[in-house]
């Protein structure tokens, strides 16, 4: 079985939203409820975290940032290529700079491309995959990293 890593677009969320909570239509407009749906870059596996918060609660960037943290795979900078891995992840993706998959993380990391396939961030074509790829962050996922940064000073 094929599972697409594709994000999930802005309308594909709103349904899946509104298939689990069918009274949420008047919510779909909220900034709550945009900047949740931003901060799950329609990755997946995020849109299910968040889709776990009730609608009265309007929670759900909380829950998907708590989500996050208790996910035992991020809850180490190993994951995310060590300390100097997580480091050149943010800064690539604060950059834009194209990249390829086999892109090392530092001198023992592993590559960009093992990061993706773990589902912590997402690689955009920039035109062709000839031109390489744009690393995508969520911000939950960022601010989880910008965190374990700060605890291994």
């Amino acid at each position: 079985m094929l599972i697409s890593l594709t994000p999930l677009s802005e309308s594909a969320i709103d349904r899946m939203a509104l298939e689990k909570w069918p009274d949420m239509g008047s919510l779909l407009d909220s900034p709550i409820w945009k900047i949740a749906r931003g901060d799950s870059m329609g990755l997946p596996r995020f849109v299910e975290w968040m889709l776990g918060a009730t609608p009265n609660s309007q929670e759900w960037s909380a829950l998907l940032y708590d989500s996050i943290v208790a996910y035992q795979a991020f809850g180490s900078l190993a994951h995310f290529g060590h300390q100097e891995g997580a480091k050149i992840l943010v800064a690539l993706a604060l950059t834009e700079h194209p990249v390829r998959r086999g892109y090392f993380l530092g001198s023992s990391c592993g590559t960009i491309g093992q990061v993706e396939r773990d589902g912590a961030i997402h690689l955009v074509p920039r035109g062709s995959s000839k031109n390489g790829f744009l690393v995508r962050i969520p911000f939950p996922i960022c601010r989880r990293i910008c965190a374990l940064l700060n605890q291994s000073r």
